[in-house]
């Protein structure tokens, strides 16, 4: 099988400790670590004698579901490479993403995605559909009734990639971060070990396991004998309810995922604190508060995908200032602060987040380079300070990433740009954040409208959804007659700094 420690060795390691522990619980179903591991073992036999091979790939546009987890495993365990697709995405991206992974097989929970990717992706052999009623492809459940006996087991080390997660649009085009055992496995020790996961656990599923935060964190969770507990999609009434009837004793959120849980628990009577523990994500000071004051922990976090999940996370305390406090490195990660010229600042300076750790992807699908320097720094391109003991604060974006960060997903300005472009009225288009209440940043769009041309806000807003997720489109769109330039291009800073204020929608001079 392998001469190293793998993933797959730390999910033996659960059964044999753990065997009768609940590893999944999704609706009114569940499944031991024995039985959990005995379905993988199944699912990954029944993948090989379908003709996948180590390196295939396999995407899957699916809520959150017990099979999900399972075939995350199962496909480690034959080799292949899952590529989870955002249900979120609009149908270009969808097609961009399988152009560039060219799976061998597709995996769907509904009839209309399974439409969808059929159509986007026919160069797979085939499809499996999670849900046995529908109509066309191969039924999941069909693979677990598989004998293993006869399947060779590929060999594994810690470079065998298991997942690619698309990431980056920083050129306009999104990149796809090969994460192998090695990234996952060090996620399991210095995750599990900071934030003190152990079999006595149940994770609350919340977020989607096609975002690397949901499917690490589950990666995590299952390492350490816990119990992962799935919620096939967010909603705050339904989380409140299985975090009362599973004891769920943590759970991993975005802005404004924790605050809609808490208010919907107090309206229906629920006490969290009578199981959670605690709370990993990025929120509003008052949505923290309201945690701590009922005795419930929380842990501020920085992470992105090229991590492979969190490198800094850190726990808060009522009446500290905690705002933008990311933490401390983990415990496999060192941190180094950086100016432009890649030199070390001085303690209480801001400087560039500089990441050495085994999470570190080295690589984009297939073979395209990352921010990775000579000597194994990730330059993740965002501006942190650092105070004498370590502690770390978040600034905001490099000049070369101004990455949006709108309710814990990524917006790439040059990718929005590159759709605004593509309407018939639209000559020039800049994109920036604004502090938004409630997801934090949102999208504004300026924009320059071609000569003897019209339209409206709502008509770009609708150009936009048509082509990207509705969490990347502009939910603020300001005209102008020029932006400001400085040596031939789009001057950002000066667009963010003379329309970062003004009112949405509205014609600017």
């Amino acid at each position: 099988m392998s001469d190293q420690y793998t993933l797959l060795d730390a999910l033996d390691r659960a059964v044999e400790m753990y065997p009768q522990n609940i590893a999944v619980r999704c609706h009114d179903q569940s499944w031991t670590y024995r039985a959990f591991r005995d379905r993988i073992t199944r699912v990954a036999s029944g993948l090989a004698h379908l003709g996948i091979a180590p390196g295939d790939r396999i995407a899957v546009l699916s809520d959150g579901c017990h099979r999900f987890i399972e075939l995350y495993w199962a496909a480690m365990a034959a080799g292949a490479i899952v590529v989870p697709i955002g249900t979120r995405l609009s149908k270009d991206e969808v097609h961009y993403l399988l152009t560039d992974s060219a799976p061998a097989a597709l995996v769907t929970d509904r009839e209309d995605r399974h439409d969808l990717l059929h159509e986007l992706g026919p160069s797979a052999r085939f499809c499996i559909s999670f849900q046995e009623e529908l109509s066309h492809g191969i039924a999941y459940e069909a693979l677990t009734r598989t004998e293993p006996d006869t399947i060779k087991w590929p060999r594994h080390s810690l470079d065998t990639p298991v997942g690619i997660f698309y990431t980056a649009a920083v050129q306009g085009v999104p990149q796809g971060a090969v994460i192998t055992q090695g990234n996952w496995l060090a996620q399991a020790i210095q995750t599990g070990v900071g934030l003190g996961i152990g079999p006595d656990d149940t994770c609350g599923v919340f977020l989607p396991l096609y975002h690397m935060f949901g499917a690490y964190m589950m990666v995590v969770t299952t390492c350490h004998g816990a119990t992962n507990a799935v919620l096939p999609a967010f909603a705050a009434d339904e989380a409140a309810r299985l975090i009362q009837a599973q004891r769920v004793t943590f759970f991993a959120e975005f802005a404004p995922m924790a605050d809609r849980l808490l208010s919907a628990a107090t309206t229906q009577g629920i006490d969290l604190a009578q199981s959670l523990r605690f709370v990993v994500g990025i929120d509003l000071p008052e949505t923290i508060n309201r945690y701590l004051a009922q005795g419930i922990r929380w842990f501020n976090l920085y992470g992105q995908t090229e991590v492979a999940g969190l490198c800094v996370t850190g726990e808060v305390h009522a009446g500290t200032d905690f705002n933008n406090y990311s933490g401390r490195p983990m415990l496999l990660t060192r941190v180094s602060l950086r100016n432009p010229q890649g030199d070390p600042v001085p303690a209480g300076e801001s400087g560039e987040l500089w990441v050495r750790s085994p999470t570190v992807v080295v690589r984009y699908w297939p073979d395209r380079p990352t921010r990775l320097t000579p000597d194994g720094w990730l330059r993740t391109g965002d501006i942190l300070r650092a105070d004498a003991a370590g502690n770390l604060w978040y600034i905001g974006r490099s000049d070369d990433k101004y990455l949006i960060k709108s309710g814990g997903e990524n917006v790439y300005p040059a990718e929005v740009e590159q759709v605004l472009r593509q309407h018939p009225a639209i000559a020039q288009a800049c994109v920036f954040g604004v502090p938004d209440p409630v997801w934090k940043e949102a999208v504004r769009a300026v924009i320059v409208v071609k000569p003897d041309h019209h339209v409206t806000p709502d008509e770009v807003r609708a150009f936009c959804r048509e082509r990207i997720a509705h969490f990347k489109c502009p939910k603020d769109v300001i005209m102008v007659t020029e932006l400001p330039q400085t040596g031939g291009q789009i001057d950002r800073d000066a667009v963010r700094q003379r329309y970062g204020s003004a009112r949405s929608d509205s014609p600017a001079g």
